[in-house]
């Protein structure tokens, strides 16, 4: 690896790990939210909070961060409905965060659908489309994105 894809690495790995003591070399969406999650006002130093007062500040930057995203899909997509089901209420790692300019763009798109499913899943797969329900949506390919582990050595 060159010393500069080494050197933004390192950077990034210490933005991931809540040490913010230097620039974010990466600046993407993940290490934004990894400085916002540890961010707290300078007034507050975290080795004089007890546990309990740390984890509430833990707690309101979570919500801060989600507040963000869930302000970006609204200001992204057109169609509200489709933007409110969008919109993540829940945990900022509970699921991945999606940062791709394009992600939130293709529902703007006349030939992209959201299929909610409730969250009762899909149902079921045919050779030409996923179903769901009762309802067939054919499909040219599908992508299946089941998950992903951060803060483990692989």
């Amino acid at each position: 690896m060159p010393g500069w894809q080494h050197a933004r690495m390192s950077n990034f790995n210490r933005v991931s790990m809540g040490i913010n003591d230097e620039p974010d070399q990466v600046d993407d969406g993940l290490s934004r939210i990894m400085r916002q999650l540890g961010h707290l006002p300078k007034e507050q130093n975290k080795t004089e909070l007890s546990p309990e007062e740390l984890a509430q500040q833990v707690e309101l930057r979570d919500f801060a961060v989600m507040e963000e995203l869930r302000k970006r899909v609204a200001s992204i997509v057109t169609d509200a409905q489709t933007a409110e089901l969008l919109k993540p209420w829940y945990k900022v790692f509970c699921k991945r965060p999606c940062f791709n300019d394009a992600y939130l763009q293709a529902f703007n798109r006349p030939n992209v659908q959201l299929v909610d499913t409730d969250g009762k899943g899909v149902t079921g797969l045919t050779e030409s489309s996923v179903v769901v329900g009762n309802s067939h949506y054919d499909v040219d390919c599908l992508i299946f994105a089941t998950g992903f582990e951060i803060g483990t050595a692989y």
